[in-house]
């Protein structure tokens, strides 16, 4: 009887030990995670510059989203001339602040963005090389 009873106590320690290790590793790993997750992903609308390449084969990155009052850089960065220019075609009126001058390859301009929207650009020296660009609040 009695060594039931103590097989059954070594039993139940063994499993208390193996169910501790097995959640506080988990623990471990799962604020691991969530920390990696805060700590890289920074919310879209906290984010105060952003820098937008253009290559020879358009914008890198096409959608950019950044908070009002933030600096904008735009890289030349292909093999011909870049004029950065909200949309419309060839007005560019829908937002004037993202309008640049020509960009020779290798230059870089900046704006800072102080109007909300979604604003579309592209390059006007060859229109069909588009981007958007989304401020928020």
């Amino acid at each position: 009887m009695y060594k039931k009873i103590i097989f059954g106590t070594v039993v139940l320690l063994l499993a208390s030990f193996g169910f501790y290790i097995y959640t506080s590793h988990h623990k471990d790993v799962d604020d691991r995670q969530a920390g990696l997750s805060t700590t890289q992903a920074i919310p879209s609308s906290d984010i105060l510059s952003t820098t937008i390449t253009y290559t020879n084969n358009g914008f890198s990155p096409q959608a950019s989203v950044v908070k009002q009052g933030a600096t904008v850089t735009v890289k030349n960065g292909s093999s011909e001339g870049l004029q950065f220019s909200s949309d419309d075609h060839p007005t560019h009126t829908k937002e004037p602040e993202l309008n640049l001058k020509t960009l020779a390859p290798g230059q870089t301009g900046m704006f800072i963005v102080t109007k909300s929207g979604k604003w579309g650009y592209h390059n006007h020296l060859n229109d069909t090389m588009v981007g958007t660009l989304t401020v928020t609040n």
